[in-house]
């Protein structure tokens, strides 16, 4: 793939360049969602309202690894800029192990807790069950969403907007196909219903986050890290928190 110096040539067009692939990867984000609430349409009302109760806790827990996974793309735009390599692995690495401490526990707890949650937003009757499904499988992938969402931060950040792109869009095109297996089942396999929406989310989330890790660890898109850059370090971590 052409390599591309936005620091050279027209402001306009590095602009289009980076902003274009980040607008359309940000609206396929919102796409697992979406896909979501067209298959689970078709189970009926009280099926849709049990996913979409759910929608606004998960938007949060996006916006969250979103600020968290920020660190990433500044400090990987300074060293970037700056041609210290090594530091940009350093880095990602660092910012990959800081997440990890709020989104274990932060799944830990949504999936201990989406009952309370939702009997904290007055959610009961026929909907309730299934909205403690759909939340409880979405906070068991939010793990693998914190990891893309440093990965397509680090990327952003040393100008590689491109590559997150493919991989949401990849992952997004898989999960269309596969909600309604999981939904409504396929042949002798009868389905999950609003919690197999949940499942092909999560399926392709981890599919995403574990491409995103080949491509850190193994790949060649101007990050390479190694396990030793995963050791937490307390002046990254403050550097990455700060």
């Amino acid at each position: 793939m052409k390599k591309y110096d936005f620091t050279q040539g027209s402001i306009f067009k590095s602009l289009l360049l980076i902003s274009v692939p980040i607008i359309f990867a940000n609206i396929l984000q919102t796409a697992y969602q979406l896909i979501d609430t067209f298959w689970l349409g078709r189970l009926g009302a009280s099926a849709l309202a049990s996913a979409s109760l759910s929608f606004p806790i998960i938007y949060f827990v996006i916006s969250l690894a979103g600020g968290l996974a920020t660190a990433a793309a500044i400090l990987t735009a300074q060293y970037k800029g700056g041609k210290k390599f090594e530091k940009i692995n350093m880095a990602t690495g660092q910012t990959l192990a800081a997440i990890m401490l709020v989104a274990i526990p932060i799944s830990l707890f949504g999936i201990s807790c989406s009952g309370l949650i939702l009997r904290f937003m007055d959610v009961g009757g026929d909907i309730y069950a299934n909205a403690v499904s759909y939340l409880r499988i979405s906070f068991a992938g939010a793990i693998f969403m914190f990891i893309f969402m440093v990965f397509q931060s680090a990327m952003r950040g040393i100008g590689n907007v491109k590559t997150p792109m493919y991989i949401v869009l990849v992952t997004v095109i898989l999960n269309f196909f596969l909600d309604p297996i999981f939904i409504f089942g396929f042949d002798s396999f009868s389905g999950y219903g609003v919690a197999g929406a949940a499942i092909a989310t999560v399926i392709t989330q981890t599919i995403a986050a574990l491409t995103a890790l080949y491509i850190l660890f193994f790949g060649n898109k101007g990050i390479k890290i190694k396990m030793c850059d995963l050791k937490i370090k307390k002046l990254w971590i403050f550097k990455i928190f700060k």
